[in-house]
């Protein structure tokens, strides 16, 4: 390696460590900061098993009392029952409103949590759908949101369709 090279070499780790430092220093870290939460990825590449879901009524906690719950915290769904809010969610409009029109209403069976921590109801059909709340830029504040998810088979795609999405078949690498 002759000087001009290793000279190269030199100023690019420097710049590189400096960079590292300003970053570090721009956000606030210290050497007293507890180290970043460890994500368990044991299961990862693992194939999982889809959940089975009967078709029964939500009863006992998972519905609530009007009278208990106020209006801002809670939301009704197509068949007259009352739920409380997920995710400290505020002033979602009802069920009947968010429910796609297409889909027959489907009553609640449970309630579960992702791995993000994100709170959802869980419908006899498979559906899944939770409230949050969500920044309006045009609103200048958070307004509550119901979120529904049907579960429905992919859509069938012509041969011609593939090289505009997923993933890069044989032959198609200069796309």
């Amino acid at each position: 390696m002759n000087g001009k090279t290793l000279l190269i070499a030199l100023l690019f780790v420097a710049a590189a460590g400096g960079g590292y430092y300003v970053l570090k220093m721009d956000s606030g870290a210290t050497s007293e900061d507890p180290p970043a939460p460890r994500v368990d990825t044991s299961d990862a590449g693992q194939p999982t098993e889809e959940p089975k879901i009967e078709a029964r009524q939500a009863t006992g906690e998972i519905t609530v009392d009007p009278d208990k719950v106020p209006r801002e915290k809670r939301v009704m769904t197509p068949d007259g029952k009352w739920y409380a809010l997920l995710n400290d969610a505020t002033n979602v409009r009802d069920f009947r409103e968010a429910w796609s029109s297409e889909v027959p209403w489907s009553p609640i069976v449970d309630i579960t949590r992702d791995k993000q921590g994100q709170d959802w109801w869980v419908h006899a059909d498979g559906t899944v759908s939770t409230s949050m709340m969500l920044w309006r830029k045009d609103l200048g504040r958070s307004d509550g949101m119901l979120q529904v998810a049907h579960p429905i088979a992919p859509l069938p795609m012509k041969e011609e369709e593939f090289g505009s999405v997923g993933p890069i078949r044989p032959g198609q690498e200069g796309r």
